[in-house]
C-alpha cells in the first residue's frame, strides 16, 4: 500500500512489467528488502503465467528465496558459491537482451515472455571491492600492475591481471617451462603483449632477440638497449639467428618469433640432412634455465591440420609448454590449443584478453601492455 497524506489514502501499489524497467529497493538489515522480494515474486507468479514471465533470482545469503526454484517460472536461484551458474546466466542475458532489439521491429513476432530478474543483496554484487565479484579491467599498464602476494624468483616476469582474486600473474621463462605459444586471431592482441613480454625480460635482466616479418610493427615497439637484437624478414637463414643470439654471450636470453606462422626458417645443411635450427635447440628441455622460446601467431589453422613452416614447433609448445590463447571465439580453437573451456566462457573481445593455460585449469588474463611513452608506437593491437 502507498501512503498518500494529501488526499489521505493509501492506494494499491503496483510495479508495471511494461513500463518502469528497475527498481531499487534500499534498507539496512531487517528492514524488509528479502520480505519485498518474496511479495514481489508471489505476486509475479499469481498474475502471469509460465509463457508470460520468466524468473531468476541472486540471492546473497539464504533467506529462503530458493524455495522459489520450484516455480515453473523460475529458470533458476542463484548464490556466489556458484560463479560458473551465475556467468552463463549473465552471458545468456545479454544475448538474449541482443536478440530481442533485432526482433522487436518485426511487428509479426510472437509476444515475448517478461523476463524479471531479482537480486537480494545488490551491494555485494555490485560492489567492486567485494572479493566474490571483482571486475577484471579491460586494459593494464605494465608498470602499474601490483607486485605478486608472494616472493617470485629474479627471472620471474609479470604477464597480467587475472585469477580468482584479480592479481598479478606472471610466469618464470628462465627456471619454469621455457615454452610459450601466445595465440589468437588479428586483432586479439598479440604483437602488443610480445613487447610487454620484451620490456619484462629486459627488466629482469633477460637478453631478447626479436624475429618478426616486415608488416609487423614489433621491432618499433620493443624497448631501446643493448639487451635487444631484431630480425626481420619472412625468409630467414638458422646461421643468421644464431649470430644475433651470439651477443647475449653465455647469460640468458629469450626469442621472441612474432607472426610465427608467416615466417620460414631456413636451417643449415649438414651433408644431405638439414640441421636442427636455433629454435629446435630451444625447444629442448636441455635449454630450460639458460634460454626460452615465445611464439606468437594465429595457431589454429595450424593445429587443425594446416602446414605451415614451424608447425612442428607449435605443436611441441602446446604439448609441453605454456599456452595463452586469446579472445577465444569457439570450442574448436580450445580444443585445439588444448584448453577445456565452458560454453560460456568464450569471447572475442576485448584486445589483450585471453586464457593463460600453465596448470590444472586455464586462468582468465589481462595481458599487460607496455607504459605509452616507452615505446616507438603505440595503439597497435594487431
Amino acid at each position: 500500500m502507498a501512503d498518500d497524506p494529501a488526499e489521505q489514502a493509501q492506494p494499491a501499489e503496483f510495479f508495471d512489467l511494461a513500463g518502469t524497467d528497475r527498481l531499487m529497493v534500499a534498507g539496512g538489515p531487517q528492514s524488509g528488502r528479502t520480505t519485498f522480494a518474496r511479495t514481489l515474486i508471489t505476486s509475479l507468479a499469481t498474475r502471469f503465467r509460465p509463457d508470460q514471465a520468466h524468473l531468476y533470482v541472486f540471492e546473497r545469503h539464504p533467506a529462503g528465496l530458493s524455495d522459489y526454484s520450484r516455480l515453473p517460472h523460475c529458470g533458476g536461484v542463484f548464490s556466489p558459491a556458484e560463479p560458473d551458474r551465475i556467468r552463463r546466466l549473465v552471458t545468456w542475458l545479454d544475448q538474449e537482451v541482443h536478440r530481442r532489439a533485432t526482433t522487436r521491429s518485426m511487428s509479426k513476432a510472437a509476444p515475448l515472455p517478461r523476463i524479471v530478474v531479482i537480486i537480494e543483496g545488490w551491494e555485494h554484487f555490485e560492489d567492486h571491492s567485494d572479493p566474490a565479484f571483482p571486475a577484471l579491467p579491460t586494459h593494464a599498464p605494465l608498470d602499474e600492475l601490483p607486485g605478486p602476494e608472494t616472493p617470485q624468483s629474479p627471472t620471474w616476469i609479470p604477464l597480467g591481471v587475472g585469477g580468482p582474486e584479480h592479481t598479478t600473474v606472471g610466469v618464470d621463462l628462465i627456471q619454469g617451462p621455457h615454452l610459450l605459444l601466445l595465440s589468437g586471431p588479428h586483432g586479439s592482441g598479440r604483437t602488443t603483449i610480445a613487447a610487454e613480454l620484451a620490456h619484462s625480460l629486459r627488466r629482469a635482466g633477460i637478453g631478447v632477440l626479436a624475429i618478426a616479418p616486415p608488416r609487423s610493427p614489433l621491432p618499433h615497439l620493443l624497448p631501446e638497449d643493448s639487451g635487444v637484437r631484431v630480425l626481420t624478414g619472412i625468409s630467414l637463414k638458422d646461421s643468421e639467428l644464431r649470430d644475433a643470439a651470439a651477443a647475449f654471450g653465455d647469460g640468458p636470453y629469450a626469442v621472441i618469433l612474432d607472426d610465427a606462422d608467416h615466417i620460414t626458417l631456413l636451417p643449415t645443411q649438414q651433408g644431405f640432412t638439414d640441421a636442427p635450427t636455433l629454435l629446435d635447440d630451444i625447444a629442448r628441455l636441455s635449454a630450460r634455465g639458460h634460454q626460452a622460446l615465445v611464439l606468437t601467431a594465429d595457431a589454429t589453422p595450424v593445429l587443425t591440420g594446416f602446414p605451415g613452416p614451424l608447425a612442428r614447433l607449435i605443436n611441441t609448445i602446446v604439448a609441453t609448454g605454456n599456452r595463452i590463447l586469446l579472445t577465444p571465439a569457439g570450442r574448436p580453437t580450445a580444443v585445439a590449443h588444448n584448453i577445456t573451456l565452458e560454453p560460456d566462457q568464450y569471447f572475442t573481445a576485448p584486445p589483450g584478453r585471453g586464457y593463460l593455460a600453465a596448470g590444472r585449469s586455464p586462468v582468465l588474463v589481462q595481458l599487460a601492455t607496455p607504459q605509452p611513452g616507452s615505446v616507438g608506437r603505440q595503439g597497435d593491437t594487431r
